[in-house]
């Protein structure tokens, strides 16, 4: 999406009373020094996310940067100039000084980039942490305790660029259930790796499939339970599964969304439009989902 396409989203959007929009770009960015970060794949400059982010914050929305600070990572970890960086095929390497360097020049790029001191560093789908080359290295060391390690050090990376975290949710649920399943409601994450999680970032939880308010009040207060912050709620506006936005499937799930939301005091939604695996959706369909479910969450 070029330029002037962000800003008549921007337009719309405000005309429909959102005040956020969360960019979320992977690799798709141009890090100094690093050529290979959005090679072939439109990678934006500084100047044109400084230009945007300029237009948005004239029209009262907030850009906040959405990016990937471990998993995920797949774009660039598939370079061999990469290679000491790469735990598996898509995670990046936890305790490697030179893997911090790099989330550092991300990290740096946003703070540049935007006015925004919010950041999402997405950190979620991460099911084979620390087992390919951190295995080899470390031998076998418990998910939670990589994950929660590398979450610290990555805080201290957005603490020294006076940035506030947030991350997905999902991870914590995964890892307390041998079939990693993000809804099963009966797995209990130890208190000690509660402890461990920082104070300062804010956990995300993202559900776009349940169909029942009470489903998404129990996950969000288990959310809210793992370090005490406030959870930021996204819900999604279906365009990952046809060519046209699904509203049957978006309608279905958002109300009982934003029900449950009301009903815990969840005061931060989101509406996601993913792209999955190379899907193409035409994104301009979403505008009538984007349009009744932000009436829905204000009326």
């Amino acid at each position: 999406m070029k330029v002037d396409s962000f800003k008549r989203w921007l337009r719309r959007l405000a005309l429909m009373g959102y005040n956020m929009a969360m960019l979320y770009t992977k690799d798709a960015y141009q890090v100094p020094g690093e050529p290979y970060f959005g090679y072939m794949r439109g990678a934006y400059s500084k100047e044109e996310m400084k230009e945007v982010d300029a237009y948005a914050r004239s029209l009262k929305i907030e850009i906040i940067a959405s990016i990937q600070a471990l998993g995920h990572l797949e774009p660039i970890l598939r370079w061999p100039a990469y290679a000491p960086v790469t735990d598996t095929a898509n995670v990046i390497l936890v305790d490697e000084p030179k893997s911090y360097e790099l989330l550092e020049k991300m990290i740096a790029f946003w703070s540049e980039a935007l006015e925004s001191r919010r950041i999402h560093l997405g950190m979620d789908e991460t099911h084979d942490l620390g087992r390919g080359r951190f295995m080899d290295l470390h031998g076998y060391e418990s998910p939670f305790s990589i994950y929660n390690r590398h979450l610290n050090r990555v805080c201290g990376i957005c603490d020294k660029l006076k940035l506030e975290p947030i991350i997905w949710s999902d991870m914590y649920f995964r890892y307390a259930n041998k079939k990693q399943d993000y809804y099963d409601t009966s797995s209990e994450v130890p208190e000690e790796v509660k402890k461990a999680i920082p104070k300062q970032v804010q956990l995300s939880y993202w559900d776009y499939y349940h169909r029942d308010a009470s489903f998404y009040e129990k996950m969000l207060l288990r959310t809210k339970d793992l370090n005490g912050s406030a959870p930021f709620m996204a819900s999604g506006i279906w365009t990952w599964a046809r060519l046209w936005c699904d509203y049957e499937m978006t309608m279905a799930t958002v109300r009982p969304c934003v029900d449950a939301c009301r009903k815990v005091g969840a005061e931060e939604l989101i509406y996601t439009l993913w792209g999955d695996d190379g899907g193409y959706c035409d994104f301009d369909s979403a505008f009538a989902g984007l349009a009744w479910a932000a009436d829905y969450a204000y009326n």
